[in-house]
């Protein structure tokens, strides 16, 4: 479910993606993120990405991200599970 996510240029390796994955999907490895194939589908870590980085499929990189106007990020964090 995972196999079109993906990572481009803009990727700083900050890791958002990876903590705010709730099945714990994306770990950080040489500071890009690497999908783990137990995907969900939920799109937090495209949507939340703070460099718009990461993308799925061809047809993200132009597309806006949706951020709940209510809900940031550390929110978001707070409620992933963590390991």
């Amino acid at each position: 479910m995972d196999a079109a996510f993906w990572a481009d240029e803009a990727c700083n390796g900050c890791g958002i993606c990876a903590q705010i994955c709730p099945v714990s999907n994306v770990e950080i490895v040489d500071d890009k993120p690497v999908w783990h194939h137990r995907c969900e589908q939920c799109f937090a870590c495209l949507q939340w990405c703070p460099q718009d980085a990461v993308q799925f499929g061809g047809g993200t990189a132009e597309r806006a991200r949706y951020h709940h106007p209510d809900v940031t990020v550390g929110d978001m964090v707070r409620l992933a599970p963590q390991d």
